[in-house]
C-alpha cells in the first residue's frame, strides 16, 4: 500500500489485517477520495470497493488520532434505509459541525452511509479489522437500521 501513499501505520495495519496489496479499484480511486473529490466507484463484487473508500478515510483520521480519546464514535457506518430520529440527526449534525466555536475533540470524524444492512455490516467489519492493528485505536460505532 506504500505505492499509493497510504500512511505507514495504516499500510502496516492493512497488511496485518490480511490485505497485502491494493486492488486496481483501490489504486484508481485512492488519489481522488484522498483529495476529497466526489466520486462513484463501480465494479463487480469482491474487487475491493469498500476498502477503496475506507483506506483514505482511515488515513485522514490518523494524524489527529493521538489527540483523541475514543469515548465517542469517530467513524460511524449508517444504513439510511430508515430515517434517523430528529434528535439523533441534530446530535450528529452538531458533532459534524466544523464551524463550531469550540471544537469537540470527540466529534464524529467520518459518516459512511450505505444502502443496505449487509453492506453496513461489511463496512464496519473491514474498518474494525484494520483499526484493530493501528497503534492508536479509533472507535467505530455502527447503526444499521431497517424498515
Amino acid at each position: 500500500f506504500g505505492d499509493i501513499d497510504v500512511p505507514e501505520p495504516l499500510a502496516q495495519a492493512l497488511e496485518k489485517a490480511g490485505f497485502k496489496r491494493p486492488t486496481r479499484i483501490q489504486r484508481n480511486a485512492f488519489p481522488f477520495i484522498k483529495e476529497g473529490t466526489d466520486c462513484v466507484i463501480a465494479d463487480r463484487t469482491g474487487t475491493g470497493k469498500t476498502l477503496a473508500y475506507l483506506i483514505p478515510i482511515l488515513g485522514a483520521m490518523l494524524p489527529g488520532a493521538a489527540q483523541m480519546e475514543a469515548e465517542e464514535p469517530e467513524l460511524a457506518a449508517f444504513d439510511p434505509a430508515f430515517a434517523l430520529y430528529r434528535m439523533e440527526a441534530e446530535r450528529l449534525s452538531a458533532l459534524l459541525d466544523d464551524d463550531a466555536e469550540v471544537q469537540n475533540p470527540k466529534k464524529v470524524r467520518a459518516l459512511i452511509m450505505v444502502p443496505s444492512r449487509e453492506l453496513c455490516q461489511q463496512t464496519a467489519r473491514f474498518a474494525r479489522a484494520v483499526v484493530r492493528h493501528l497503534p492508536k485505536r479509533l472507535r467505530i460505532d455502527v447503526l444499521c437500521m431497517t424498515e
